[in-house]
């Protein structure tokens, strides 16, 4: 086990949620990531110094405040945190809600070395070292050891109030088998998959500028994490409504001849392409009759797109598409999204369909699943509710 910043010995006197401290120094260390040359490089590292800020983290507060204005919430104490490796930038956001909610935080970060993460750690080292945060590196731990050496696990679990997992199905299945506390709590965000709804008369009437812009944020989206996030949509579906279906083909593709021209600054490595090609030829042996290279349209090794003729198929199997390998479908109603494994879904991505409606019909048909709806773009903007978590409520305690 190695000690990348902070203190091993921490502080586990509780705060209260957004302590003046706490939203002091994600504010100075937002301000000194966006004033660094090297993380200025690093889109998603942007991205967390962007929502760190002092605006936004005021304006939670507020809304925070709102609806716990007797001030009876605290921190729950020590939250161990087990990072995800596919959004490595991700267990500074867990950090944060940590800090947010009024805890000390035990971070694992990822054993591989990622270039951005260790960016952030770097000037993280030099905030928390400074006088007037003290108290935040008394809070603050950062270890990086291999998953095999699962005695540090069972520590950290022993001396946690909450445990938060990132990973797949099998890293949370396997982590769950570490005790905890008797009152400690657990929070996971296991394996998922997201999709987007785009309605067919609205791609055909949008502009040129528009389509443009649309399809960048989907490039955002997905190609950035070359579609690792669980909240990179996979599937595609073409909402027909009274559309007749060349309408259907001209939307269709508009968008795709839209995201492949945006996606010609994506790097596409020998590597990728090749494991690309692999899973999309083991794709279709797997659909047997029901896929064929018919179905599959091929914009050199940048963007491939498989049709299927029904959402049912994309939900009998949960497919995922890896570095700018997609699935599409017609729709002709929102309701037809039932048909998914909604247990896994996350986030549904929109565009020219009402939120309220699909929210509707999520909460009229009990589904399991579709715990964020928001306009592509916007699939990758984590905030302190998540999965269907209240963070920062669930991370403190209320005094009754």
């Amino acid at each position: 086990m190695v000690s990348i910043a902070g203190d091993i010995q921490l502080n586990t006197r509780a705060l209260p949620p957004y302590s003046d401290v706490v939203c002091d120094f994600l504010d100075y260390y937002s301000d000194k990531l966006r004033h660094d040359r090297e993380a200025r490089a690093y889109g998603d590292v942007m991205s967390f110094a962007f929502w760190a800020r002092k605006g936004n983290i005021t304006a939670k507060k507020q809304q925070f405040e709102e609806v716990n204005s007797d001030n009876r919430r605290i921190g729950r104490g020590v939250v161990f945190h087990i990072a995800p490796s596919n959004v490595p930038v991700n267990c500074m956001f867990s950090y944060a809600f940590g800090l947010l909610a009024g805890n000390a935080n035990i971070v694992k970060i990822p054993s591989k070395d990622f270039d951005s993460l260790n960016c952030m750690i770097r000037v993280l080292k030099d905030v928390i070292e400074e006088e007037a945060y003290s108290v935040i590196k008394e809070m603050t731990s950062f270890v990086k050891y291999d998953r095999n050496e699962t005695g540090y696990t069972e520590e950290y679990s022993s001396k946690c109030d909450v445990r938060v997992i990132w990973g797949g199905d099998a890293t949370v299945n396997s982590i769950r088998r570490v005790l905890l506390p008797p009152r400690s709590i657990e929070i996971t965000f296991a394996d998922r998959y997201s999709f987007g709804i785009l309605d067919v008369a609205t791609i055909l009437n949008m502009s040129d500028e528009d389509i443009t812009t649309l399809c960048h944020g989907f490039y955002n989206d997905t190609y950035l994490m070359d579609q690792n996030a669980c909240s990179s949509p996979h599937l595609i579906l073409f909402h027909k409504d009274n559309c007749d279906d060349e309408d259907v083909r001209k939307a269709k593709d508009r968008f795709w001849d839209s995201v492949y021209s945006v996606s010609k600054t994506y790097e596409l490595v020998d590597v990728k392409s090749g494991e690309k090609y692999l899973d999309l030829c083991e794709k279709v042996m797997d659909f047997d009759e029901e896929l064929s290279f018919e179905n599959i349209k091929r914009y050199t090794n940048r963007l491939y797109v498989i049709g299927l003729s029904d959402i049912s198929l994309f939900s009998s199997r949960i497919y995922r598409g890896k570095y700018g390998m997609f699935y599409d479908c017609v729709i002709d109603s929102i309701e037809e999204i039932s048909k998914l494994d909604d247990r896994k879904i996350q986030t549904c991505a929109v565009c020219g369909i009402d939120e309220k409606k699909i929210l509707q019909h999520v909460v009229s048909c009990g589904m399991h699943g579709i715990d964020r709806i928001v306009p592509f773009g916007k699939t990758l903007d984590i905030d302190t509710i998540w999965d269907g978590y209240d963070i920062i409520d669930t991370m403190s305690r209320i005094i009754g």
